[in-house]
Formats: structure tokens, C-alpha cells, sequence
């Protein structure tokens, strides 16, 4: 789901949600190969309508249990393979440290940075995109078919100062009306009653938002 904010409030630009047998589908073959508990569920599966995301450790683990659970990616690609027969038509890939989302075939992040590319009339070539799972499997790779130029991350602090960087490039030197900066991120934490799924990169990505929204000298949208 793609939201944009006007007129004081957050207003849907479009939806993707998967109906309802295909998402039940996803979640009785996966409850089959992870056998988690149907107590567990909300720690370890979450159902967020347009994707399903898988917690191999459950979401609340700490950082230093999530990296080194599987830190080559391996254990989910073992596990995406086995449910790859059972889920045609289901775009399935790892994310973050011990995450595999699963969404429609071709509803990828490069379907959510074209659509952000057409909603602000931005060529490929004028946009940044950062991301930590580039490689074959992972989350962020479907965006190298789009054309924005692409910045590797490790971590969310890794990604404040990327974004923070980038920021200050574009303001350092440029006229009054060339300080326009467009931020955009697969997930933010901004508000409670804004239904927005948000991991620790959305709560960074949420206090960036507020963060420029303070600073008078930015123009940011």
C-alpha cells in the first residue's frame, strides 16, 4: 500500500493487497515447513495484507541473536526452496537479518520504487536507493532492474549517515529554490494511527522525516 499525506491527513495512492486464499495459502504451507505455534504467530509470522513476513527468531529477538542466526543467508534460502514448489506465483525473498517476505510475483521493492519514481515525475537516474539485502534472494534486488543508482548498507546506523550524507551533497552550494529533497522508504514509523508496518529501519526512517521536517533551511517532501 502506498500512501501520501494532503491536506493534513494520510490518503491511500493504491493498494495491492493479496486476497485472502492466496495469504491463507502462503500461511498454511509455511506453518508446514516452520512448525510454529499458533500462540507464536504474531512474534514470528505476520500477515500485513500485501506481504507476509516470516521471523525465523521471532521479531523481538535482539540484534546480536538476529545477525548471527544466519548471517549468510543460507538457512532461508533452504527454506525458500522447499516452499517454492507448494508457492507458484508467490515472489519470496530474504530480508533484514532472519526475515523472508513473501508477496505476489512481480509486487517486489522495484514495483514500489517505480511507482514512487511516476508519482514524483523523477527519472531513474535522479534517485538513490540504499539497501542492505542486494544480493541474489535478497529483498532489495528486484530494485538493480529499475536504473537508480543503488548505495550499499550494513545497518540502520550505517543508513542514517548515508541518507545524512546524501543530504547534506545536495544542499551544500545550491540556490534557496534548488533545497528540495525527496526521501522515500519502503517503511515508516511516524505515527501510531498511521498503518504502516515499520521495522527498525522505518522508526530511523520516521525520526529522519521529523527530524528534516524541523529544520527550517530544508525543503523536504
Amino acid at each position: 500500500e502506498f500512501r501520501i499525506f494532503e491536506k493534513g491527513k494520510w490518503c491511500p495512492a493504491y493498494s495491492r493487497m493479496m486476497d485472502d486464499s492466496k495469504r491463507r495459502h502462503i500461511l498454511d504451507e509455511l506453518h508446514k515447513i516452520v512448525k510454529v505455534s499458533q500462540s507464536a504467530t504474531g512474534d514470528y509470522i505476520e500477515d500485513r495484507g500485501a506481504l507476509i513476513a516470516y521471523h525465523a527468531i521471532g521479531k523481538e529477538a535482539s540484534l546480536e541473536a538476529k545477525y548471527a542466526w544466519d548471517p549468510t543467508q543460507k538457512r532461508r534460502f533452504a527454506i525458500i526452496d522447499r516452499l517454492r514448489a507448494s508457492l507458484p506465483g508467490v515472489f519470496m525473498a530474504a530480508a533484514g537479518a532472519t526475515t523472508i517476505n513473501f508477496t505476489e510475483e512481480g509486487i517486489n521493492k522495484a514495483f514500489g520504487v517505480r511507482k514512487i519514481l511516476e508519482r514524483l515525475s523523477l527519472d531513474p537516474k535522479e534517485a538513490v536507493f540504499v539497501g542492505d539485502a542486494l544480493g541474489e534472494g535478497g529483498n532489495d534486488a528486484p530494485v538493480k532492474s529499475v536504473g537508480v543508482d543503488i548505495i550499499p548498507t550494513t545497518s540502520p546506523e550505517v543508513t542514517r549517515e548515508i541518507v545524512l550524507r546524501i543530504m547534506q551533497e545536495i544542499h551544500r552550494g545550491k540556490s534557496e529554490s534548488e533545497h528540495t529533497i525527496a526521501f522515500f522508504c519502503m517503511e515508516y514509523g511516524i505515527e501510531d494511527d498511521i498503518p504502516l508496518f515499520a521495522g527498525g529501519l522505518g522508526i530511523l526512517a520516521g525520526d529522519m522525516v521529523k527530524e528534516a521536517g524541523r529544520r527550517e533551511e530544508l525543503r523536504f517532501v
